[in-house]
């Protein structure tokens, strides 16, 4: 039944010289019909209005800036570029793969993963900074660093100690990151963040810290921090635009949102009478791409950050005092 439900796409997506289907959001090929019918169900059920209609300039609005092709939403340019990271990384499938155990295992730290792409995943979680390691033969003489442990030895001390974190540590429940003051709902993903973020850094770790180590102060908040490197990642995660994280915008409700103030409405005529109302002098914000340089504007209350000082005082009235909203649209 399924497959009767998107029969109107097998047409556009054949390809008589590949002899291959063709997703048209994502432009990935398979050898089936029924397949490409699978994968539009469990990857593109947020897109499905741009499926029964031929896609025009306007929609195909994200740009990747390796390869040129264009997608509708921003979820679908991220989900194509983590594809041209994973390509960057497969000189490593060959010599990972080990046939007695069919498993591929990294060549710096010797942890084993069933499938290709989760060695990928780790690589760029945790040795992304190590990328000149990794396209060089590690020579035996090379390898100083050794656990006391196990038989295992390490080009590097970050290494070593990534490794001891991972296959000897006691201490597995440790959650929380003592130099960010970060809690994490798993060991794995402090683990994560510990050698992607300290990972120049790792003996501040080691150390008993007192109130007046704590030099780095945020110029947003009251939070002090030990290390620099701490201060900087809180500003970045913290403080730096975003849309709330825990909330995608499904491409549907781009016309209802409003980038500035994060707020949907109900109807994009709603949406137009708050631009002309609240944004007619700043405009501008909405045609391009804002970074975090360009949301300078701090809520002290619940840590957004604004494009102007103006939808700053219209976020502070409208959440944190009492507002009559049909004010707006009078």
């Amino acid at each position: 039944h399924k497959s009767e439900k998107y029969e109107f796409l097998r047409t556009e997506a054949f390809d008589p010289t590949e002899n291959r289907y063709r997703c048209k959001l994502c432009y990935t090929n398979f050898k089936s019909f029924s397949t490409l019918v699978s994968h539009t169900v469990a990857i593109h059920k947020n897109e499905s209005e741009f499926l029964n209609r031929e896609l025009t300039a306007s929609d195909l609005k994200y740009n990747c800036g390796e390869c040129g092709k264009k997608f509708v939403t921003k979820d679908l340019v991220k989900s194509h570029r983590r594809k041209h990271a994973s390509e960057k990384f497969e000189f490593l499938r060959k010599e990972a793969f080990d046939k007695l155990e069919n498993i591929y295992r990294c060549k710096l730290c010797y942890t084993n993963y069933k499938s290709f792409s989760s060695l990928v995943s780790h690589t760029i979680a945790i040795h992304k900074e190590d990328m000149e390691l990794l396209q060089t033969k590690i020579e035996e003489n090379e390898l100083v660093f050794s656990c006391d442990e196990c038989d295992y030895k390490f080009v590097t001390e970050p290494l070593l100690d990534y490794h001891n974190s991972r296959s000897h540590s006691l201490n597995q429940e440790t959650k929380h990151c003592k130099l960010c003051d970060l809690e994490f709902k798993a060991y794995g993903g402090f683990r994560q963040h510990k050698y992607k973020i300290h990972r120049l850094e790792l003996a501040a770790f080691k150390r008993n810290y007192e109130e007046k180590d704590f030099v780095y102060e945020c110029s947003a908040c009251d939070k002090k921090f030990v290390t620099e490197t701490s201060s900087n990642y809180h500003m970045k995660s913290k403080h730096s635009m975003r849309t709330k994280k825990n909330i995608k915008i499904k491409s549907e409700n781009q016309e209802r949102f409003c980038r500035l103030c994060y707020i949907i409405y109900k109807e994009p005529k709603y949406l137009r009478i708050h631009k002309q109302k609240i944004h007619a002098g700043e405009m501008d914000a909405f045609e391009k791409e804002l970074s975090a340089e360009d949301m300078q504007q701090m809520c002290k209350k619940c840590d957004k950050s604004f494009y102007s000082q103006n939808t700053l005082e219209y976020h502070m009235q409208r959440k944190h005092k009492k507002y009559d909203r049909s004010k707006e649209f009078s």
